[in-house]
C-alpha cells in the first residue's frame, strides 16, 4: 500500500481528534463563563444589600425626649428603632412598639401611651401609631383604639377609627377622635354609645 493511501486512511482520525479538542475547549469556556456570571451576580447582590444596610440605621433600647422652650414635654421609649434615610421622605420606624409619656409645663405626667407599632415621617412631623393602643390619663381615664395620628408641630392627636373611652363612671364608644397631645382635652367626633358602668366594672363590691 502506498504512502498516499496510508495518509488518506489516517485522515478521519485526525478530524475526530480535532473535533474532540474543539468541544473540550468550548465546554471549558462555557464553564468559565457561567462561573464568571454567577460571581458577578453575587457581587451585585452583595453590593445592593450593603446599600440597603447603609440606608437604614438601627438602634436598640432607645429613649428620646422632646422639649419646648427648654421644658421636656414628651419622652419616647422603644426597644427597637429603624431610621430609613431616604432623601425624599426619611422616616423612623418602631416595629416592636413604643411607649410615650406626655408632660405638662411643670413636668407632671398628663398621659401615658403604649402601642405595638409606630412610624414617624420626619419631614411631615407626623407619627402614625397603630395596633393595641392604650392611653391612660392622669384622671384615670383609659382610651383604646387601633390608630392615632400625632401631629408634632400642631401638638394634636387625631383618629378616624373606632374609639372606646372609659371614664370614672361611663364607657363611651364612637368613631373619630381629636385631642391635644396631653390628652387633657378630647372629643369623640361621632358617639355611637354611652354606657354607665356597673359597680362590678367600676371595681366596687356590692354591699
Amino acid at each position: 500500500m502506498s504512502q498516499n493511501s496510508l495518509h488518506k486512511i489516517s485522515s478521519p482520525t485526525g478530524i475526530i481528534l480535532r473535533n474532540r479538542t474543539y468541544w473540550l475547549v468550548l465546554s471549558l469556556l462555557l464553564i468559565l463563563l457561567l462561573h464568571s456570571c454567577g460571581k458577578d451576580a453575587h457581587i451585585q447582590e452583595t453590593t445592593e444589600t450593603r446599600k440597603q444596610d447603609l440606608r437604614v440605621e438601627t438602634a436598640r433600647e432607645v429613649e428620646t425626649t422632646y422639649s419646648d422652650e427648654g421644658k421636656v414635654k414628651v419622652r419616647v421609649n422603644a426597644p427597637l428603632l429603624l431610621r430609613h434615610k431616604q432623601k425624599q421622605d426619611p422616616y423612623m420606624e418602631f416595629p416592636d412598639g413604643l411607649e410615650i409619656q406626655f408632660y405638662n409645663d411643670v413636668l407632671k405626667p398628663t398621659s401615658h401611651l403604649v402601642a405595638d407599632y409606630a412610624i414617624k415621617y420626619e419631614n411631615k412631623q407626623n407619627v402614625i401609631i397603630r395596633d393595641n393602643i392604650v392611653v391612660r390619663t392622669a384622671k384615670g381615664e383609659r382610651l383604646y383604639t387601633d390608630e392615632l395620628i400625632w401631629n408634632e408641630s400642631k401638638k394634636r392627636v387625631t383618629s378616624d377609627k373606632k374609639v372606646t373611652i372609659y371614664t370614672e363612671s361611663h364607657k363611651i364608644q364612637g368613631i373619630g377622635f381629636t385631642a391635644n397631645q396631653e390628652f387633657t382635652e378630647y372629643e369623640i367626633l361621632d358617639v355611637t354609645g354611652t354606657y354607665r358602668l356597673s359597680k362590678k366594672e367600676l371595681g366596687i363590691d356590692n354591699p
